[in-house]
C-alpha cells in the first residue's frame, strides 16, 4: 500500500495531465489558474504569495494568477489513490474549502 507521501508525490507528478484534461480551470468555481512550474523563473516576481503567483507575462504585462492544486475527489486518507479519475483541478481557496466541508462531515 502506498503511503499518504508517496500519493500526494504522485498527485504532483500528475498535476500536468490534471491541468490539461481541465483546460487550466478550477473545478468548483471556473476560475483560470497556472502552474508555477511553467512559468520560467526570471519572469516571475517576487516569491510565490500563498494562493497567487506574480508574473511578468510574455507581452511585458504584470500579471497574477491563482497556483493550480490537485483535489483528491476521495480523501488521501480515506484510501484514495492519485489516479487521475480521482483528482481534479482545483485553486487553493476551493482546495481549501473542500477540505474544511469533509472535516465538517466527519464530525457529523
Amino acid at each position: 500500500m502506498n503511503s499518504k507521501k508517496q500519493i500526494r508525490a504522485k498527485a504532483a507528478r500528475m498535476l500536468p495531465e490534471v491541468f490539461r484534461r481541465d483546460r487550466g480551470k478550477c473545478r468548483y468555481c471556473g476560475k483560470r489558474v497556472v502552474m508555477v512550474r511553467s512559468i520560467p523563473e526570471h519572469r516571475r516576481v517576487g516569491k510565490r504569495h500563498g494562493d497567487w503567483v506574480k508574473f511578468v507575462d510574455e507581452h511585458g504585462k504584470h500579471r497574477r494568477e491563482l497556483v493550480a492544486t490537485v483535489d483528491h475527489l476521495q480523501r488521501v486518507d480515506e484510501g484514495g489513490d492519485s489516479d487521475i479519475d480521482n483528482m481534479v483541478l482545483a485553486c487553493g481557496p476551493c482546495n481549501r474549502m473542500m477540505d474544511l466541508y469533509y472535516q465538517q462531515l466527519r464530525k457529523l
